[in-house]
C-alpha cells in the first residue's frame, strides 16, 4: 500500500457490498489508479491489476473475460505501422485496464437505460381517464424513480471524466508509464504518429500551386509536437476517456427522454384528473341549486296548504287560488332553476376558454409528439 501510495480509505471505495455508499471515483496515486466505477473496481498499476476477491465469487464476469483479453494483448503491436514505417504499439498496460472499466460501466449503463426505454414506453401515450388508478400511478412513480436514479449514476460517471478532461494535469497524472518512467519508446509517442497520420490525409488534399503537397509544414508540424512530449502524454488519456464521455452524454440525453415523457403523461393526468373534478364540482352546484329551489317550493306549499280549521264559505272559494299560486311558484321555481343552470354553464365555458382549453390543446400535442417515430 506504502509503495503504491494508495491511502487507508481508497480501500473503503473496493468494498462490493457497500458499492452504492461512495459515488463513482477515479482517483489518480503516486503508482496506481484506484477506480470504482459502481461494481467495477480495481487498483490499477503499471503492470498489473488488483480485484477484490468478491468479485471472483460471482463467477465467470464479462468483464473480467474482456480485462484478461485485454492485459495479454497490451503488450502486442497493433497491426498497422505508422508515418516513418514504425510499429505503433497498444496503449500502455494502466490505459487498456481503464479503458476495460470505462467500457464495463458505459456498456452496463446502457443496457439499463434501454430495459427502461422499452417498459417506459407504454406510458408514453395519454391514457384513457378510466384506466387511471393506483396501479397505473404506482407503476408510472417507479419508472420515474428508476430513470432518476439511473440518470444521476450516470452524471456521476460523465462528471468524473469531464474533471480530468478540464485538467491537462489530470491527464497526465494517468499515464502511470510517462509518470513514472517506465512507458516504452514508443509508448508516449503512439498517439503522434497516429496526429500526425491524420494530417498526413487532411494536408493530402491540400496541394500547392506545383500540385505537391506541403512537406515543410507537415515536419514543422511534427517537430512541434515532439517537443512537447507532455502535451502528447495528456493527448493519449484524453483519447481514451472522450469517447466515453460521449457515450454517457447519449445515456444521458436519453433518460432526460424518458423523464420528460413521464413528466408530460403526468401532467395530462393531472389534467383529466382537473377536468374530471370540474364536472362533478358543477354537478354538485346544480343539485344543490335544485335542493334549495325545491325545499321553498315545498316550504310555501305547506304554508298555503294549512288547514286553518274555518268552515266559513268565504275560505272554500280560495281553493283555485292556492292552485293558481302553487303552479305559478313550481313553474317560477323551475325557470329560475333554467335561468341559474344556463347562467352557470355560460360562466363554467368561459372559465375553460380562458384557462383549461389550452392546457387540453397542449396536452393533444404532446400525445401526438409522443407517437412520432424516436
Amino acid at each position: 500500500m506504502h509503495q503504491l501510495g494508495i491511502q487507508p480509505r481508497d480501500l473503503r471505495l473496493l468494498d462490493l457490498s457497500v458499492a452504492t455508499s461512495y459515488p463513482s471515483a477515479i482517483l489518480s496515486r503516486d503508482s496506481a489508479i484506484v477506480v470504482n466505477l459502481e461494481r467495477y473496481k480495481c487498483i490499477i498499476t503499471t503492470d498489473s491489476v488488483l480485484l477484490p476477491s468478491a468479485l471472483f465469487d460471482e463467477g465467470p464476469d464479462a468483464f473480467l473475460q474482456e480485462l484478461q483479453r485485454r492485459i495479454r494483448a497490451s503488450s502486442k503491436f497493433q497491426n498497422h505501422e505508422g508515418l516513418l514505417g514504425q510499429p505503433v504499439p497498444d496503449l500502455p498496460f494502466e490505459l487498456c485496464a481503464l479503458e476495460v472499466c470505462l467500457e464495463a460501466i458505459a456498456q452496463h449503463l446502457g443496457e439499463c437505460t434501454s430495459v427502461l426505454e422499452e417498459r417506459a414506453g407504454q406510458f408514453y401515450e395519454a391514457p384513457h381517464p378510466a384506466k387511471i388508478n393506483s396501479e397505473y400511478l404506482e407503476a408510472i412513480k417507479v419508472i420515474k424513480t428508476r430513470c432518476v436514479r439511473l440518470k444521476t449514476r450516470a452524471e456521476t460517471v460523465k462528471e468524473v471524466l469531464q474533471k480530468y478532461l478540464d485538467d491537462e494535469e489530470d491527464l497526465k497524472d494517468l499515464h502511470l508509464s510517462a509518470r513514472l518512467g517506465k512507458a516504452a519508446p514508443w509508448d508516449t509517442e503512439s498517439a503522434l504518429w497516429e496526429q500526425i497520420e491524420e494530417q498526413v490525409k487532411l494536408q493530402g488534399g491540400r496541394q500547392s500551386p506545383s500540385g505537391a503537397a506541403a512537406p515543410m509544414e507537415l515536419t514543422a508540424a511534427a517537430i512541434a509536437l515532439l517537443n512537447d512530449p507532455e502535451k502528447e502524454q495528456a493527448a493519449v488519456v484524453e483519447r481514451v476517456l472522450r469517447p466515453y464521455l460521449m457515450h454517457l452524454d447519449q445515456i444521458v440525453e436519453r433518460l432526460t427522454d424518458i423523464n420528460d415523457h413521464i413528466e408530460d403523461t403526468e401532467e395530462y393526468m393531472g389534467l383529466s384528473l382537473n377536468t374530471t373534478r370540474n364536472v362533478l364540482v358543477w354537478l354538485r352546484v346544480m343539485v344543490n341549486a335544485a335542493t334549495f329551489l325545491s325545499t321553498v317550493l315545498f316550504a310555501l306549499g305547506n304554508l298555503l296548504g294549512q288547514n286553518l280549521g274555518n268552515h266559513d264559505a268565504a275560505f272554500t272559494n280560495f281553493y283555485g287560488v292556492f292552485l293558481g299560486v302553487s303552479i305559478s311558484m313550481g313553474t317560477g321555481a323551475t325557470l329560475l332553476y333554467c335561468v341559474f343552470v344556463i347562467w352557470l354553464q355560460s360562466t363554467v365555458n368561459k372559465a375553460f376558454v380562458g384557462g383549461s382549453l389550452a392546457p387540453l390543446a397542449w396536452g393533444r400535442f404532446t400525445r401526438q409528439y409522443a407517437k412520432l417515430p424516436k
